[in-house]
């Protein structure tokens, strides 16, 4: 299985977004409004289950959002895609994670996902939600923490509302040890934040894709 490859994969098995996504989910209301339900395809079921043989996965997956017009977006699985997968990490909406990763030279390495703190000094703090002071409470926030002596740039895709597949979208690299918040004026379903590395000291702090 190509590097990436059982991420997106996994992504288009439980929620029907992403690049490689091929068929929604079954739909109970349209895009943007209405009760999102899993699909219970067996083939899927054993993808997934041999994804979460390498991956640390979720045993499941609750979202739901409020939106700008008509009833919440509600997202509910049984079984969820891996929080970590080579050096990318999938959050979705209402989460908060905790990534642990050794330092390499270039930036952090050997991302896994951990319930509790143990190594303060190498463990990136992630908080995706909703912000109820942004765009009536229908925008969202994510909280990135930066555990490191180092700035951390990283790039992030995102599923927002509505969508079937994965828009990239710009990000700002998070400076040494404190948190970098990064904000969006719509409901999104989940985030992919990819490639984390250190900046260089030759490289200007400003944000791209």
């Amino acid at each position: 299985m190509s590097p990436g490859f059982g991420l997106c994969a996994a992504v288009a098995v439980v929620i029907g977004l992403g690049g490689c996504a091929q068929e929604k989910a079954s739909v109970a209301g349209d895009d943007t409004h209405g009760t999102y339900v899993a699909p219970g395809d067996p083939k899927a079921q054993e993808l997934l289950d041999s994804i979460c043989k390498k991956w640390t996965c979720r045993k499941s997956v609750s979202v739901r959002l409020k939106t700008p017009k008509g009833p919440d977006f509600v997202f509910t699985a049984p079984f969820g895609p891996p929080i970590v997968e080579d050096d990318t990490i999938m959050v979705f909406a209402g989460e908060t994670l905790n990534i642990e990763a050794d330092i390499g030279p270039a930036g952090p390495v050997n991302l896994h996902a951990v319930e509790a703190i143990v190594h303060p000094e190498r463990t990136i703090t992630l908080d995706f939600s909703q912000y109820r002071e942004l765009k009536d409470g229908t925008g969202m926030n994510l909280v990135v923490h930066n555990p490191f002596d180092k700035a951390l740039r990283y790039r992030i895709e995102m599923g927002p509302v509505g969508s079937r597949r994965l828009i990239p979208t710009s990000a700002c690299p998070v400076l040494p040890h404190i948190v970098g918040v990064e904000n969006w004026p719509y409901p999104i379903v989940q985030i992919l934040i990819k490639s984390p590395v250190f900046l260089k000291d030759s490289e200007p702090m400003v944000c791209a894709n």
